[in-house]
């Protein structure tokens, strides 16, 4: 086992270049040789501060080499002699695109993901294009973890909710996972948005396998969703409910918030999500009243002047610059 001195690199996002991994190769070689001087450990040091990726390659391939059980000596024994061997040669052909290939044993560079956060603020909206093609757009207040590798186009929904036009690719299931289960896209448009209690899939394009739990193994608790469906997600099941319409679905994309005899209060906790001031209310107040109308989530003032004109509330600014909504 050899173990690599200095920091790992933060990960960082896109496949890390192939000049980079040769040279984390030829280092892991000299460390296991145990042939540094003083001189080349001054060097090394140097070079893993030079680009956080480079501390991220020498990482990857440590935990790749001690992947291998304690009983795979001669598989150790043909992985070490094969970097020390290739390292005299200045790694000569130990990488071949992209691949180190030991007694069976592979490490495709390019199979490693790397991960990618993206992140909003209250009142944003951020659009990101993938590397695969794909798009998503992330609503007010909003956390996704992106990892793409070659098996699998990962999407964790941390908090809010995402909006992904996904690019097909058959040999990378694109999985959008949440705390509550994963939705699977069949090349499809849909949105994820995460709740305290459960998940809310509603789908615009296609078609999405969605299933309860961190796994899909079990078949019969998954449910597939075609346009215009939407699902309750939780730990214990899929729930459907009742179809929507897939543009209004995704209208806060353009910076609007649809309401169709929707009730009030869940219609004021959107707004809240993008004022740039708290909007406070009593919900016990305003219980059983429901409104009609677009508004806009760029304009909270402009929306709640619409929302008092049709639903009868008093809309007050308060000294605290804060919103208060009150019955009429």
């Amino acid at each position: 086992m050899f173990r690599l001195g200095g920091r790992p690199g933060l990960l960082m996002s896109g496949t890390i270049p192939l000049e980079i991994v040769t040279r984390a190769a030829e280092w892991a070689a000299r460390f296991d040789a145990g042939d540094m001087s003083a001189a080349d450990h001054a060097s090394y040091v140097a070079w893993v501060g030079q680009d956080p990726r480079h501390g991220e390659a020498l990482a990857r391939i440590e935990a790749n080499f001690n992947r291998l059980s304690a009983g795979d000596d001669l598989e150790r024994t043909a992985a070490r002699q094969l970097l020390q061997r290739k390292t005299r040669r200045r790694i000569t052909g130990v990488v071949a695109a992209g691949v180190f290939v030991l007694s069976g044993w592979l490490i495709g560079y390019a199979d490693w993901p790397t991960t990618q956060e993206f992140r909003t603020k209250r009142g944003e909206q951020h659009s990101v294009a993938l590397a695969d093609g794909s798009d998503l757009t992330l609503d007010s207040e909003s956390l996704v973890e992106v990892s793409l590798g070659r098996k699998q186009r990962l999407i964790k929904l941390v908090k809010g909710q995402v909006y992904a036009e996904v690019a097909k690719d058959e040999d990378r299931p694109f999985v959008v996972e949440t705390k509550d289960g994963t939705v699977t896209a069949l090349g499809t448009a849909f949105v994820v948005r995460l709740f305290a209690k459960e998940s809310i899939v509603t789908v615009t394009k296609s078609q999405v396998r969605v299933c309860p739990g961190r796994t899909n193994l079990e078949e019969s608790r998954c449910r597939s969703l075609g346009p215009g469906n939407q699902a309750r997600l939780t730990s214990g099941g899929v729930v459907a409910m009742s179809d929507v319409n897939a543009e209004s679905a995704i209208l806060w994309t353009r910076g609007w918030l649809e309401a169709n005899n929707r009730d009030l209060v869940d219609v004021l906790l959107e707004l809240d999500r993008y004022s740039p001031t708290p909007i406070r209310f009593d919900p016990a107040s305003l219980a059983g009243r429901r409104v009609t109308g677009s508004f806009p989530l760029t304009d909270t003032t402009l929306a709640l002047k619409g929302i008092e004109q049709a639903s009868g509330v008093d809309v007050q600014r308060q000294n605290d610059g804060a919103i208060m909504i009150r019955p009429r």
